[in-house]
Parts: structure tokens; C-alpha cells; sequence
């Protein structure tokens, strides 16, 4: 089976939704370890000077 990383970026201040992508063909340990990695890549916590925040969820994709 294969997995799909979704990244949907909103706005810190308003929490609108700024944008979605999607990234297919990870294997589950591997979109995991790519969620970690936007979650790190943005900070450990959401800061008043950041205008930007990442949500990140793994699912499953289409099987090979």
C-alpha cells in the first residue's frame, strides 16, 4: 500500500486556508518521517511573528 502526505498551509492569524498539497508514493514510515520534518522545518510551536503554519496527515493512497 501506499501513502499520501497532504500539507495544507493556513494563515496564523486569520486560520484561513492558504493552501493544499498532496505528495503520493511514500511508504507509511516514510510519510511520517516527512510529517516530522515539516513540523520541525516550521518551528516547535506557532510564534506571533510566524504568518504562516503548516497541518500535515498521512492517508492512504492508491495500491501499486
Amino acid at each position: 500500500m501506499t501513502w499520501v502526505l497532504f500539507v495544507i498551509v493556513f494563515s496564523v492569524k486569520t486560520h484561513e486556508p492558504a493552501g493544499v498539497t498532496s505528495v503520493p508514493g511514500y511508504t507509511l514510515q516514510d510519510c511520517q518521517k516527512a510529517r516530522r520534518e515539516v513540523e520541525i522545518a516550521q518551528g516547535p510551536a506557532i510564534g506571533v511573528d510566524q504568518a504562516f503554519a503548516a497541518q500535515t496527515f498521512c492517508i492512504p493512497g492508491p495500491g501499486r
